[in-house]
């Protein structure tokens, strides 16, 4: 073959089109709490690719702008919609979460409860992906998960790995929980109290725990039931169980 012995190829012209990422039109109901501020944050801190978000809280907070956010908050009401929502979180008390898990549903969201006073129905598997991450497969049907209880969610993974060395028969635990599951208003008591009492000053009654929470460890969490058993140590053993 004569000449300098190159080959050309022409190069078609022009760059081939980019594949759009999705983004997901999200709300947070509950968006004012100690969770719902922090998902926020997490959102925004792991590039979550958001198309729209909504952040909904009582009318205390209503027109408030999450500082993380640069959004407003709405006022969750009666006449809420969620319609064009495809994922929902609830950041709330149960009996607020029961309502708009509901909803959501039935405005075709997938949900997201990340409130420990779910009991994990039959309808709502409770995941925690480092021991029944098959349960997601669940979620793709039903279009709910929860989270568990904190607590649990830290014996579960613990049982978990020793679970595959020995067999277990009976678990003894001792649970401190922090007054941040009572939310913003349990830390709010305990930073008065602390200043009171630093300040030699008598706190205030209780009103959020059933004995002053500074300095102290309250044998309470969720009030007592028929059976002995504290509501918090209920469902701890439960959603152990369920994982």
């Amino acid at each position: 073959m004569r000449g300098n012995g190159r080959c050309c190829s022409r190069r078609a012209r022009g760059t081939a089109p980019r594949m759009r990422k999705p983004q997901y039109n999200v709300a947070i109901i509950g968006a004012t709490g100690t969770v719902g501020r922090e998902l926020v944050a997490v959102l925004d801190q792991r590039g979550f690719p958001l198309g729209s978000l909504r952040l909904f809280a009582s009318a205390a907070s209503a027109g408030e702008e999450n500082e993380v956010a640069g959004v407003r908050i709405e006022e969750l009401t009666g006449d809420t919609r969620l319609k064009d929502t495809d994922l929902v979180f609830l950041a709330c008390q149960e009996t607020v979460a029961r309502v708009w898990r509901s909803r959501a549903l039935e405005a075709g969201a997938f949900v997201i409860d990340l409130g420990a006073g779910n009991t994990g129905a039959p309808s709502m598997p409770l995941v925690v992906p480092e021991v029944n991450a098959g349960a997601l497969a669940r979620v793709r049907e039903g279009r709910l998960v929860g989270s568990p209880d904190p607590a649990a969610i830290a014996l579960a993974v613990v049982l978990g790995a020793v679970s595959q060395i020995v067999a277990i028969r009976d678990v003894v635990t001792t649970v401190l929980d922090p007054v941040s599951l009572a939310g913003r208003q349990g830390i709010e008591v305990l930073e008065q109290e602390l200043y009171d009492l630093l300040n030699g000053r008598e706190p205030a009654p209780p009103r959020i725990f059933s004995q002053r929470i500074a300095f102290n460890v309250v044998p309470d969490v969720g009030g007592g039931t028929a059976t002995l058993e504290t509501r918090g140590e209920q469902v701890l053993r439960e959603h152990v169980r369920l994982l």
